[in-house]
């Protein structure tokens, strides 16, 4: 009897590593595929098929290079907006020309709201993006923000700042 009952918690033991595996393995691929999908640099086309100078206060506070990758920090806002819902990316936009869109996330920016104090919610108008500099071609590139206004229609700002990757 003792031996039956050591046979059947061994088993079940051996299924529950097996099962502990297999998550860790699942939960590893999930990982891989979201570092993958967001090193992504998108190209979004010509400058000129989109409307140049968003409406709204964008401000590009810093870049700098990190671990072999390009990280840009900065802000966007609407004054008389609560931004509920970010929809806008960071970009780079080439010497052709030509717009690339970087993963952004977006980040707490409680000063805005409390700077602007008009009874809008700005909170989440903090941005960071990152590209890893082998995503990029060697080139200087104006970093900019594309959003999509009221209309749905995609605007993009550009800053003064510009990145060059030798």
């Amino acid at each position: 009897m003792k031996g039956k009952i050591h046979k059947i918690l061994l088993n079940e033991i051996t299924h529950l590593v097996v099962l502990i595996i297999i998550s860790f393995m699942i939960g590893v691929c999930f990982v891989v595929v979201y570092k993958v999908d967001n090193e992504q640099l998108v190209e979004l086309g010509s400058l000129k098929k989109y409307e140049i100078g968003a409406e709204g206060i964008f401000i590009v506070d810093q870049y700098y290079l990190e671990n072999k990758a390009l990280y840009i920090e900065g802000c966007f806002l609407r004054l008389g907006e609560d931004l509920d819902y970010v929809n806008s990316s960071f970009v780079l936009i080439d010497e052709s020309e030509i717009c690339w869109a970087i993963n952004t996330i977006p980040t707490k920016r409680e000063s805005a709201t409390e700077f602007f104090n008009d009874g809008y919610n700005y909170d989440d108008s903090g941005l960071k993006g990152y590209i890893p500099l082998s995503k990029l071609k060697r080139g200087k590139y104006r970093i900019g923000i594309v959003t999509k206004n009221k209309e749905n229609v995609s605007e993009i700002k550009i800053s003064d700042k510009i990145y060059e990757r030798e």
